[in-house]
């Protein structure tokens, strides 16, 4: 598979696990406590809790690639099967508006991921607010009426100025030692993708992995509940037809910050292993030229047929030529441990007196 790579040389590297504290002569290190000691202050900006509704983080120590989008969703459409009224409290990386504004799947000036939310929660009712500063989206949603019950908080984990009820980290990485489980991390920004040391795993209530759990240690280091999760992936046609020649090429489209997953997740999917790749920054802004400039090179491959993620086919859509084959990548989340991630944030919302129809 030939793979073309428009990413900088940064986000190449920190697609990787990243380079340890130790290969930069201590100065891995020493962003890593300068990294830790900007988010404690930030923790401590933090106002108190709300008590109007139940809010709940969800975020990593990772820059990018953990897979906080598809996790809210998730767990979003689980607490609305439950019954739970809320909302999806977002950044909105990547749009000019800074917000807070209620977000419309086919509003094209809202962020990719904020969109993707929205198209995915429209049947269950639930909001998805973008806004730069999130105390100013949360009062946007507790002004509504109805008013939310669960406030889900995505990637919020260092986020200043927002209270939480609950916080949940999404652990990339870890190790065990002496039947604990520990989070483990590599250097911090600039010369690593992480945004803090595993010091930060301490303040998280709630550890999330991506793993069944059957092998894992579940005693956390600092007490929290370790529950874990998994994604499958499957095809869905968005532009027919779709692999329907005798012998389709696939080429394939990502902006990830990590596109590995991704792309070996389409290798299982297909009938072929696809020809060409092509990798993209994270929350690419697409336009017609560089769409068209992807698909001559696809034309210069045999590609027939395209594939590219959720997330890109938001902005993608808008500039895709009729009648060109191409699929998304949906990704869907099953629950594991003992307790799952939708029952743990149930539990909470039960402690605070909620009941299906708000707080």
């Amino acid at each position: 598979m030939k793979i073309i790579d428009q990413r900088t040389l940064v986000e190449r590297r920190f697609a990787d696990h990243g380079a340890s504290p130790e290969s930069f002569l201590g100065l891995g290190k020493l962003a890593g406590k300068i990294a830790d000691s900007l988010t404690r202050r930030r923790v401590q900006e933090r106002s108190e809790p709300t008590p109007k509704a139940l809010v709940v983080s969800v975020g990593n120590l990772r820059v990018g690639g953990t897979g906080k989008t598809p996790v809210v969703l998730a767990l979003a459409q689980e607490m609305a099967q439950r019954g739970h009224g809320g909302a999806v409290l977002t950044r909105g990386y990547g749009a000019a508006d800074r917000g807070p504004r209620v977000v419309d799947p086919t509003d094209e000036t809202a962020a990719d991921e904020a969109r993707l939310l929205a198209s995915g929660l429209a049947e269950c009712a639930w909001t998805v607010v973008q806004s730069r500063q999130r105390a100013a989206g949360l009062s946007l949603l507790l002004g509504q009426d109805p008013r939310p019950a669960v406030i889900l908080l995505e990637d919020g984990f260092q986020t200043a100025g927002v209270g939480r009820h609950l916080d949940i980290l999404i652990l990339d990485d870890w190790h065990q030692q002496a039947g604990k489980l520990w989070a483990r991390t590599g250097a911090a920004l600039p010369f690593g993708p992480y945004r803090e040391t595993s010091a930060g795993a301490a303040r998280a209530q709630v550890w999330l992995l991506e793993n069944d759990l059957r092998e894992v240690d579940t005693n956390s280091g600092t007490g929290a509940v370790v529950t874990g999760f998994q994604r499958t992936m499957s095809l869905h046609p968005e532009c027919e037809p779709f692999a329907l020649s005798n012998q389709p090429v696939f080429g394939l489209i990502s902006g990830l910050a990590r596109p590995q997953g991704f792309e070996q997740g389409c290798r299982r999917l297909l009938a072929s292993e696809p020809a060409l790749a092509i990798r993209n920054r994270d929350h690419c802004a697409y336009d017609a030229d560089m769409v068209e400039s992807m698909l001559t090179e696809g034309r210069s491959h045999g590609v027939t047929d395209w594939v590219t993620t959720e997330k890109d086919w938001v902005k993608l859509s808008s500039h895709w030529p009729a009648g060109l084959a191409l699929a998304t990548v949906r990704l869907s989340i099953s629950w594991h441990g003992k307790q799952t991630l939708p029952d743990l944030v149930e539990e909470r919302l039960t402690a605070l007196g909620a009941g299906p129809k708000g707080i």
